[in-house]
């Protein structure tokens, strides 16, 4: 049982792809881009521009752990993974964070219109936007491994948080003495859905028996799906129903509200050279939980043996007992407010004296997210040959490693048609998925990154309208 609990862990941290705000750090440095006020709210575009569904969408997906973190080699050369007896506890642990995170996000605009006129800059659109990200404490994994290395194992860290809501900016920027470039755009914010499972205890202590302590919450805010409850045969308590799929309720009402905000300013502190720096997402939403379930027990047998096997067999064994421990117990709903993972940006970009058409940038970027918490640096350089052909390439360094991007804009015939791609730049692993003993069927493989890494992908194609405001006139 915990080798598929560790093998669907793995899976989690290091095989996940969806949907994600997506920051697209590379386009960032891209010439005839449309969308860098995104970034950054004192940047202006070089055309107006009108873009509907198809103008820009987004997709991302991390981790600080990869396939080197569960996968290693004994002594005669063959792949084992880290739970074998010939991996030594220290060298597994010592190669993980304290906090083993995998983060996701999207960013999917509906509409966006955008309006240059000499040194002032409009913006109007509407997004869906979904972050997520799900944790596993170092502890969750020292316990798979061998339950007597700690007294006590912490796994509160242990977690899953997603938000999804509608969005609607508008942003203004303008350019003051033809130096200073400052921009804020204000957003409103319609939450239709946001889960948080969060626990301010959860205790795992297995030297004499097993012992769980745990003081857990569970909150859904969503008003198109209601979670069954029933009463628990051991404890007495009305409890929410996992066994059977939320109701789908047939009406469409936000679950929240909010603001939120971006400001950003910008500097040309010489002929050649623009310094930049920007916050986003400074705000939150109020969410109305429709589903709040509170877990608080002690489950203690002390004439449990703690040896691996024994301690597996045993979990196996007491599973009824164990869920009376595990009961979410329904509680009345409540309001609460959730900031936003916000981020800062900053850098600088150069233009070439003797070439204005190429240019090299430095941008440094930090998302504040709780546990999903990253950030890197990021050199560019940019070269547009021709007035409706913009490429850029890039390398990056940070939370995710070594990472390397490229970009390229295309405005030509009254459209705009972009491409941006960050990338983890290490190698990749087969996994072989553990099966049952005389299993017919062939065991399935997944391919993942070996190494901790970050992949972020953005595209969009939009019209572009009236005379366009050339970066590379002096």
């Amino acid at each position: 049982m915990l080798k598929k609990l560790f093998a669907a862990a793995i899976i989690l941290l290091g095989g996940s792809a969806a949907f994600a705000q997506t920051s697209p750090q590379s386009a960032v440095f891209l010439d005839n881009y449309m969308y860098g006020y995104r970034s950054n709210a004192a940047f202006q575009s070089e055309k107006s521009f009108f873009g509907f569904l198809v103008n820009d969408i987004g997709m991302s997906a991390s981790s600080n752990v990869g396939l080197s973190n569960f996968i290693f080699r004994d002594a005669t050369g063959a792949a084992v993974i880290a739970l074998n007896n010939k991996v030594p506890a220290e060298q597994f642990l010592s190669k993980l964070p304290q906090i083993a995170v995998l983060s996701e996000d999207v960013n999917y605009s509906l509409f966006s219109f955008g309006m240059r006129k000499d040194e002032s800059f409009f913006t109007l659109e509407a997004s869906l936007r979904q972050d997520m990200y799900g944790s596993l404490s170092k502890d969750f994994f020292a316990f798979l491994k061998d339950t007597r290395l700690k007294p006590v194992y912490d796994l509160k860290e242990t977690g899953l948080n997603t938000t999804s809501y509608f969005e609607i900016a508008a942003g203004y920027s303008r350019t003051f003495a033809e130096k200073f470039t400052v921009g804020a755009r204000l957003k409103f914010l319609l939450g239709y859905a946001h889960s948080n499972i969060r626990f301010t205890q959860a205790d795992v202590a297995a030297a004499d028996g097993i012992k769980l302590d745990a003081d857990g919450q569970m909150l859904v805010a969503c008003n198109m799906l209601e979670m069954g409850t029933h009463v628990s045969d051991l404890s007495g308590k009305n409890v929410l129903d996992f066994t059977t799929p939320p109701v789908f309720v047939k009406k469409f009402s936000p679950a929240g509200y909010g603001f939120a905000a971006d400001l950003g300013v910008s500097y040309k502190a010489m002929d050649n050279l623009d310094i930049y720096l920007g916050v986003n997402d400074l705000g939150g939403i109020s969410w109305h939980y429709n589903t709040v379930g509170h877990v608080k027990g002690h489950y203690e047998n002390e004439s449990a043996e703690t040896s691996f096997d024994s301690v597996t067999d045993q979990l196996e064994e007491e599973i009824k007992k164990l869920q009376g421990f595990s009961d979410f117990e329904r509680q009345a709903p409540i309001k609460a407010f959730e900031g936003l993972s916000c981020s800062l940006n900053a850098g600088v970009k150069y233009r070439m004296p003797f070439y204005r058409r190429w240019s090299a940038g430095l941008n440094g970027y930090y998302k504040i997210g709780g546990p999903a918490s990253w950030g890197e640096a990021r050199l560019g350089t940019t070269v547009t040959p021709l007035d409706w052909l913009s490429l850029s390439a890039n390398i990056g360094y940070g939370t995710f490693g070594t990472t390397g991007g490229a970009a390229l804009s295309i405005n030509a015939l009254g459209i705009n048609f972009f491409l941006s791609a960050d990338s983890y730049l290490g190698g990749l692993g087969a996994y072989t998925m553990p099966q049952e003993e005389g299993a017919s069927a062939p065991a399935m493989q997944v391919i993942l990154p070996y190494n901790k890494f970050r992949f972020n992908v953005q595209t969009g194609l939009t019209i572009t309208i009236g005379d366009r405001h050339s970066p590379f006139a002096i």
